[in-house]
């Protein structure tokens, strides 16, 4: 098998829980040589299940077992001087360091030092914390994905459309947080390595968890600073139908984002009469009236079989899916024909079946790598290593060389990372987009190719409008995801404009596209012609399914997306049915797994030369998220019950009411001294005093009691005063923020993560901005979302190469409409 994109690259991880080891698995499994670096007692990672036959083993846990593959584990204990010392010499000879924690238990492991930067001048250290390494609270607070969701605004959106408000704010199953904070981590990681490659050394990544779950909240940001609204888990959804439908052997989701969908849809019920009723004339009208047409939907396919219809539904392009369990989509033929599951045998665990490659890559292929190790198991192999290797003085001289490619010089530190690269992006609505704004924040050229026959939906059909004008240039959705980016105005059905695009491709380094399977081709811009046109082109193709199998042409929207992976049947209410999780969930997944891979692609093309097309499907790039759950099914043999805020395996976890109109606090309490704390904190002596609840085991066994505890002290205060009365214990809690608290949150602003730069007709428009601070190369939103057609003639001008009077009668010939 060929060698890994990221072969030849040492990563040590010092992770805690799932960030830093999401974002080390991903840089494994691409060929780096990971090390992870493990307390004596190992990861807490090891002690969360799920367990085979339920018996607790830090060798057989579930999320170990799956995030922990393609690694080596060595035993260290950081908190000591000797631990420490060992560490430095490690880390003098690696190229990347990842962690993740609170930043005070990272200072104490060393692993803020500077000292490891200046043994190691070229040593990236990308550091996860829940608010940034300089902020000024809770220094000392044990890193938890539910306080870290509620802190950037996702965790006050889920589920979404609910019309009871006593419900409270819904966790998504899983760890979803922080798998968001390790891909963000991957990236960075990988934008640092770029950088040095051109001379800027090493560097020191912090990474805010609340900073990048509030970049994806998706519009919410945008109705908040566009029109004051602050939008909710309540209320209805902005288009219709959208929902889950009831049929006579299981739900299906269902939803119709353009009116040619709606269309298709009556067709196939045989266009209905109810339909021609004013309450759905079209998308925005049927959003308030959602009940009534899926009530109607409802009564036309109670008696047919689910995949039936979905089935039926998706070959005439009608974004459905069924709301899948475990065993479905672990039985996927679609999956199982791609040859994505990998199989891992565990000499303590058994054999289990792992979610596989996120992406299929035709020079680098990603690598399964080995199963996850025992703990300490490579103790002897790494400091044997270690030990016969430079050290001291000569390490770091070595190491004050970088490995450049042929075709790379030395530039000043302030080069952005990825300068000189270009994008010919063809990418629309959210998944393409939001790659490619990864890849214009770091310095990419990037250009967005569209037409005025076919806008992108999130230019002409997602609200919000700034100051209430629709145009193509107003929209609050597209404006928050395609900053930094040029707009080419140009008709691909032209004649004439197939010879620009192949122009603008040959002085392109990627071609990104989220069509559907075989679109691009279609167009005459296969990667097989993208080749000829410029040998060394990196293309990628994000498909929902993927550009090969059975359901290659279907339809995947990422709210589709949220129930076919089996995520929603793993999420919702004790009691209640599956629910979704407030956010395009998916696309947003997929964006940066796609700017993970297309990192990772040209780190090989800056040592090779060579570039390569990369087919990622949404689908299997959001497998990972559900690992705990698909490791659950098998191990017990029974899908995951909804639980939800609460976790599998501590209590108390949850979501509870405070004192004023909807306002919520999220706590997780998961250890025994956390515990004490947390009913000292409440004045609940009694609670402190009950033996039965002392340990993990008998709190879980009363989390109902438990519960009605915390919550009967919230109930009393306001969300702030709670939340820090608990955060002085040392407790994980915070207020779950709405988009207005998010907006106000002195610790963003801290972080100058909130933007407004100049555009053509949203001057004066907020924006999120970067959730990565890198200590060497300036980074920042450089521009604006573009207008439609904002630099076309620049872009023809300069990088083209055309003169006024060919652009002149380009433009008489219609090419750029």
């Amino acid at each position: 098998m060929a060698e890994g994109a990221l072969a030849g690259l040492r990563v040590l991880e010092c992770g805690e829980l799932v960030a830093a080891a999401y974002a080390a698995k991903l840089l494994g499994q691409f060929g780096a040589d990971v090390i992870k670096i493990e307390p004596t007692e190992g990861d807490p990672l090891r002690r969360r299940g799920p367990f085979p036959a339920g018996k607790e083993n830090p060798e057989t846990g579930g999320l170990h077992l799956f995030l922990d593959q393609a690694k080596r584990s060595l035993v260290l204990d950081l908190e000591t001087a000797a631990g420490q010392q060992q560490f430095r010499r490690l880390a003098a000879e690696a190229d990347v360091l990842l962690a993740s924690g609170s930043p005070a238990r990272l200072e104490r492991r060393g692993l803020c030092d500077a000292a490891l930067r200046e043994a190691n001048p070229n040593l990236i250290v990308t550091l996860v914390t829940p608010f940034g390494l300089d902020a000024a609270e809770g220094r000392d607070l044990p890193m938890r994905e539910i306080s870290d969701l509620a802190a950037g605004g996702w965790l006050w959106l889920s589920p979404g459309a609910l019309e009871d408000p006593a419900l409270p704010p819904l966790k998504p199953f899983g760890q979803q947080g922080h798998y968001v904070c390790g891909l963000h981590a991957a990236i960075a990681t990988l934008a640092a390595l770029a950088a040095r490659d051109s001379g800027a050394g090493g560097q020191l990544i912090d990474i805010s968890a609340q900073a990048a779950i509030a970049s994806q909240v998706e519009n919410a940001i945008p109705h908040y600073t566009y029109d004051g609204v602050v939008a909710s888990r309540l209320g209805n959804r902005i288009v219709g139908p959208w929902g889950v439908l009831h049929l006579a052997d299981g739900l299906l989701f269902l939803v119709c984002v353009t009116e040619e969908e709606w269309r298709r849809l009556l067709d196939f019920l045989g266009n209905p009469e109810w339909a021609e009723s004013p309450l759905f004339a079209d998308r925005l009208v049927r959003g308030p009236n959602n009940d009534a047409v899926m009530a109607m939907l409802a009564d036309a396919l109670q008696d047919r079989p689910v995949q039936e219809i979905y089935h039926a539904l998706q070959a005439r392009r009608v974004p459905c899916a069924p709301v899948n369990g475990m065993a479905d989509v672990l039985a996927s033929e679609h999956l199982r024909a791609r040859g994505f599951f990998v199989a891992h045998d565990h000499p303590d665990a058994g054999t289990w079946t792992y979610p596989g490659a996120p992406w299929q890559l035709s020079a680098t292929p990603w690598q399964a790598g080995r199963r996850a190790p025992r703990l300490g198991e490579h103790d002897g192999e790494v400091l044997g290593a270690a030990e016969g290797s430079e050290t001291g003085a000569a390490a770091a001289a070595h190491a004050t060389t970088p490995t450049l490619s042929p075709v790379t010089s030395r530039r000043s530190p302030t080069r952005l990372p990825l300068a000189g690269v270009r994008v010919a992006d063809f990418t629309w609505v959210v998944a393409g987009p939001v790659l490619t704004m990864q890849l214009a924040h770091l310095g990419a050229d990037v250009i967005k190719i569209e037409s005025a026959t076919r806008l992108d939906t999130g230019r002409a059909a997602i609200p919000p409008f700034w100051k209430g004008q629709r145009t193509p240039n107003t929209g609050g959705f597209f404006n928050q995801y395609s900053q930094g980016k040029r707009s080419l105005q140009i008709n691909a059905r032209h004649p004439r404009a197939m010879e620009i695009l192949h122009e603008l491709i040959r002085r392109s380094d990627i071609v990104a596209d989220n069509f559907g399977a075989g679109v691009m081709p279609r167009m005459g811009l296969g990667y097989e012609e993208l080749k000829r046109i410029k040998p060394d082109i990196i293309q990628i193709s994000m498909a929902g399914f993927g550009q090969s199998g059975p359901q290659a042409a279907y339809v995947g929207y990422g709210p589709v997306q949220i129930p076919l992976i089996g995520l929603m049947g793993l999420t919702g209410y004790r009691g209640g049915p599956p629910r979704e999780v407030a956010i395009s969930y998916i696309d947003y997944n997929a964006g940066l797994h796609g700017a993970v891979a297309v990192l990772a692609a040209l780190h090989h093309r800056r040592r090779s030369g060579e570039g390569q097309f990369i087919d990622m499907s949404q689908w299997e790039a959001a497998m990972p998220l559900i690992a705990e759950g698909l490791l659950s099914y098998q191990m017990t043999g029974e899908q995951p019950p909804r639980m939800e805020s609460r976790d599998a395996f501590e209590a108390p976890q949850g979501v509870y009411p405070c004192a004023g109109e909807d306002r919520w606090l999220a706590l997780a309490c998961w250890s025994d001294g956390e515990w004490q704390a947390l009913v000292r904190a409440i004045g609940r002596a009694d609670l402190a005093a009950d033996a039965t609840l002392a340990s993990r085991a008998g709190r879980k066994a009363h989390e109902d009691a438990i519960d009605a505890a915390i919550g009967a002290w919230t109930r009393e205060r306001e969300a702030e005063q709670a939340a820090a009365a608990l955060r002085a214990a040392g407790i994980a809690a915070q207020v779950v923020q709405t988009p207005k608290d998010l907006v106000e949150d002195p610790r963003l602003a801290a972080r100058d993560f909130w933007v407004k730069l100049p555009h053509p007709e949203c001057t004066g428009a907020q924006h999120a901005g970067l959730p990565w601070h890198f200590s060497r190369t300036p980074l920042r939103v450089r521009s604006a979302a573009p207008a439609l057609g904002q630099h076309t003639d620049e872009v023809l001008r300069e990088v083209i190469g055309l003169s006024p009077e060919q652009i002149a009668e380009l433009r008489a010939a219609a090419v750029f409409e």
